[in-house]
């Protein structure tokens, strides 16, 4: 028995490759199923014992990776202290809970909170320039309704689909 929160050894191990536009409800929903195949599969091995503690492969503690509770300030972005790149992993890694959001300016009015649903790195910046903030943080549209917004490092991030915060 081991009494560690996602410790032991691994009995069965699958791999997927990624494309860089996964949002984190629906692979979650994907590795449930995939998860589901691979317990039913294995599930008769470890009740006839061909599967068992020492048949599998031990888990490298020196790979663990602590990752703290996500907490809602997180899901603020600010386009001219991160990168598009940062900024396109939030929206998918937070795209259920608790989402991403940047205030923006829709005409003359006061600052408004709009929620960021889909988002697509246009142009990456260079390393050397990732703490520059770009010239300007307006979104711009372009014909079509296409909207873009510089971020850190001046890179561009193409914002494909938002909602306004209720």
């Amino acid at each position: 028995t081991v009494s560690k929160m996602d410790a032991g050894p691994i009995a069965s191990q699958y791999e997927c490759e990624l494309t860089g536009d996964e949002k984190a409800p629906d692979f979650l929903t994907e590795m449930f199923a995939v998860g589901t195949k691979e317990l039913l599969q294995l599930l008769p091995k470890v009740w006839s014992g061909k599967c068992s503690f020492d048949s599998s492969m031990p888990q490298d503690e020196a790979e663990v990776t602590a990752a703290d509770k996500i907490t809602v300030e997180e899901g603020q972005v600010c386009f001219a202290t991160e990168s598009a790149s940062t900024v396109h992993n939030k929206v998918r890694a937070f795209a259920g809970w608790p989402g991403v959001s940047s205030e923006f300016v829709v005409g003359e009015g006061d600052p408004q909170r709009i929620k960021l649903i889909t988002t697509c790195v246009v142009e990456e910046g260079s390393a050397d320039r990732a703490t520059e903030p770009p010239p300007s943080t307006d979104v711009i549209v372009e014909k079509g309704g296409a909207m873009f917004v510089e971020c850190a490092g001046g890179s561009k991030l193409e914002i494909k689909q938002l909602q306004p915060r209720a």
